[in-house]
């Protein structure tokens, strides 16, 4: 079969327009695999940090300082272990753990019981540590919006024993 002369090099065009959407697909799904290892990463965080001040032995509920401390350490020993960007974690502001006090109340049996809970709330700015690839290209592509991750939280809670 014999091209005609308008059909030189048509293939190497068809190659380089599907080589950089073929890049960028490639570059969408690092970047958003490590966007959800890093919050499956920061949510187990959370909820060792709830479950550790939960549990702990010989603290009334009412104490909030060990178990806010105790919650706080358990996050920081989780996301230094098991976080992709690790070395950031003496950045100020990198990582902020809250811990509340809750409760909530269980009707059993007609009888209404207080279960206080320990609540833990881990963001990471992940603005100050990764900065996405393809979110400015995909800015430029569709005007009007604007693609941007500042920061991942995730939030648990447990029952004190």
């Amino acid at each position: 079969m014999r091209r005609g002369k308008n059909q030189k090099g048509a293939a190497v065009v068809e190659f380089a327009v599907l080589i950089s959407l073929l890049v960028i697909f490639l570059f969408g799904i690092f970047e958003f695999g490590f966007l959800w290892l890093s919050s499956y990463y920061i949510a187990n965080s959370a909820r060792e940090g709830a479950r550790v001040a939960a549990k702990i032995s010989g603290i009334l509920p009412a104490d909030t300082t060990k178990r806010r401390t105790a919650a706080e350490a358990a996050v920081d020993r989780y996301l230094a272990e098991h976080l992709l960007f690790a070395d950031e974690m003496g950045t100020a502001g990198f990582r902020v753990t809250s811990y509340n006090d809750k409760s909530f109340t269980v009707n059993v049996g007609g009888t209404n019981i207080t279960v206080p809970t320990s609540e833990v709330t881990v963001t990471v700015q992940t603005h100050m540590v990764w900065t996405p690839i393809l979110w400015p290209l995909l800015n430029i592509l569709i005007p009007g919006n604007n693609f941007e991750l500042r920061e991942v939280t995730q939030t648990a809670t447990f029952a004190i024993e």
